[in-house]
């Protein structure tokens, strides 16, 4: 008979949605040639679409967010979105780097990002830097807020 440990793990599809900000080809291409499976804004929202609405879907979707909008941190009603459509969203550092950078920062990170995606299931953030470390990851409430981490003892 076999045992659970037997089966193989089923492999998850990770589908990323790249915000309007990020253009809507070049990384969209890089990290495609790279066996990453790319969604991109303006296949599937107006150019001027509300975050909240973008971000809804990616949570109803499970496709995982990828922005340069750290705004998106400072406002309650996108952070209540986050949380309560379970939303797994990454923040790149800055917005100002040529596609090829970013690329080859996401293509670096793949291993930490996958990391942090099998970690956290429902709503979580984390950031990704232009040298290609994910860093800052964080579980987050159905409010969007930080998770608490549970005191020991």
């Amino acid at each position: 008979m076999k045992k659970p440990s037997d089966t193989p793990q089923q492999l998850e599809i990770h589908i990323f949605f790249l915000d309007r900000s990020l253009g809507k080809e070049k990384l969209a291409d890089l990290l495609r040639a790279r066996n990453f499976i790319i969604e991109v804004h303006d296949e599937h929202f107006r150019r001027d679409e509300e975050d909240e609405v973008w971000l809804e879907a990616c949570g109803k979707r499970k496709w995982i967010a990828i922005t340069p909008d750290t705004n998106i941190l400072r406002d309650e009603r996108k952070m209540r979105v986050i949380g309560e459509h379970k939303v797994r969203i990454f923040f790149l550092s800055s917005n100002n780097p040529a596609s090829e950078v970013w690329a080859q920062a996401i293509i670096s990170a793949r291993r930490e990002i996958e990391t942090v995606l099998r970690k956290h299931r429902g709503p979580c953030m984390a950031r990704i830097t232009r040298m290609g470390n994910v860093w800052d990851a964080k579980e987050l409430t159905p409010l969007g807020r930080e998770k608490k981490k549970k005191k020991a003892g």
